[in-house]
């Protein structure tokens, strides 16, 4: 098996954003696409949903790649074929929101836009729902998802693509901490791309991605009203020339290249990981940023 992180390899799958949503996307090659490992055994899908705590009644799992949808409770959704590729769009879920309840920590007092201590509601005064179930969903259908095309790396192909493999994504989830841990190696290519801005380059437009899929989850009320904290918690950018660092909110919470790789060698690309991931909210939050930063690769 050829390893991304020494030499390119023709692209056999990508990541990009939706422009009408914002949403991140898998965007997969029609051959390997047609030959992805399936349908899966029914242990794997009772063992995520047993392990996940995912209720298959209310979040059954659809197959791909002929379905339109894919994964546990129609979470990935097949928006296009083009150019010989098949697109799957992540439905992000909301997780949070406002009710019309007081909230009962300030008590409606909207603490948090100028107190020292202020409260979870953040100055909006109103008690907040959140429900992870669909978070967990679409987390562990994007894992089976990355688990098959990772597999299908060594497909026979019969379309190659002239451009190259930018990264890979490998993905775990479950419920704890460092619970949507997810990694994985970029490509020769796209570490020359990164290449090509400066030391401390900052990629704005993908911080922007990044905060407006977070807002979508976690602020859908009144996404501009974030606390000071978060609004400096997105970031984007590279240290050396080729170490690409993201930043989401969180406990130190991002992903960066794995640790033993400092300078990167001419024509080489890296592994990279994360730290403190901690919730599908994390997770997915990261991938709209490596979806957007494929997108500025090409």
């Amino acid at each position: 098996m050829k390893i991304l992180h020494y030499e390119d390899i023709p692209r056999w799958y990508t990541l990009t954003i939706d422009n009408e949503t914002g949403f991140p996307c898998i965007k997969i090659a029609d051959d390997v696409l047609a030959k992805l490992p399936g349908p899966h055994r029914p242990e794997v899908i009772v063992c995520f949903s047993k392990d996940l705590a995912i209720n298959l009644e209310d979040f059954p799992f659809y197959e791909g790649p002929t379905a339109e949808t894919f994964g546990f409770g129609q979470s990935l959704k097949k928006i296009g074929r083009t150019d010989g590729q098949t697109t799957f769009r992540l439905e992000l879920p909301i997780i949070r929101q406002l009710t019309d309840n007081v909230c009962p920590q300030c008590r409606g007092k909207r603490l948090g836009k100028h107190e020292r201590h202020h409260c979870y509601c953040n100055g909006s005064g109103k008690e907040s729902k959140v429900d992870w179930e669909k978070a967990f969903a679409l987390s562990a259908s994007v894992t089976l998802l990355a688990s098959a095309l990772w597999l299908a790396q060594e497909t026979e192909r019969t379309q190659l693509s002239d451009k190259k493999q930018l990264l890979t994504l490998n993905l775990i989830v479950e419920r704890g901490t460092h619970g949507g841990s997810l990694g994985g190696d970029f490509s020769p290519s796209f570490i020359n791309f990164l290449k090509t801005f400066d030391e401390k380059h900052h990629f704005e437009s993908v911080r922007i991605a990044m905060t407006r899929a977070y807002q979508h989850m976690w602020r859908p009320n009144n996404p501009k009203q974030d606390s000071r904290y978060e609004r400096h918690q997105f970031s984007a950018w590279q240290s050396l020339p080729g170490n690409l660092i993201l930043d989401v909110p969180g406990d130190a919470c991002g992903i960066h290249p794995s640790p033993d790789v400092r300078k990167i060698a001419e024509n080489d690309g890296c592994e990279w990981t994360c730290h403190n991931v901690d919730s599908p909210l994390q997770q997915l939050t990261l991938i709209t940023g490596l979806a957007a930063m494929c997108d500025l690769a090409g």
